[in-house]
């Protein structure tokens, strides 16, 4: 059995207006942090009732950016629609 080595990542988020928020987790890969942090925001999101909402990922051992999301739900029509976007690494490309 191969043993993996654990990926520990730092997460800074912003739900709407709020100030940013930091939290650290050990996952498998960066596909699971991207998931772990996809499925946080969205939730910050709901219960803070808020619609829109971003976060930056970072390797805690090296500092390195492994990639930023943002998420945005519009409710205004009647077919409501959330969006989300993730973004690799350390680009500038806007997220929306």
């Amino acid at each position: 059995m191969v043993e993996l080595e654990p990926l520990h990542c730092l997460i800074k988020y912003c739900v709407g207006q709020s100030k940013a928020e930091e939290a650290s987790i050990l996952v498998t890969n960066l596909r699971e942090a991207r998931d772990f942090a996809h499925m946080s925001l969205r939730f910050a999101v709901r219960i803070q009732e808020v619609d829109n909402g971003a976060a930056e990922l970072f390797d805690v051992e090296s500092g390195k950016k492994l990639g930023r999301m943002a998420v945005l739900f519009d409710e205004t029509g009647t077919v409501d629609h959330e969006q989300w976007t993730w973004i690799d690494g350390n680009s500038t490309t806007a997220l929306h």
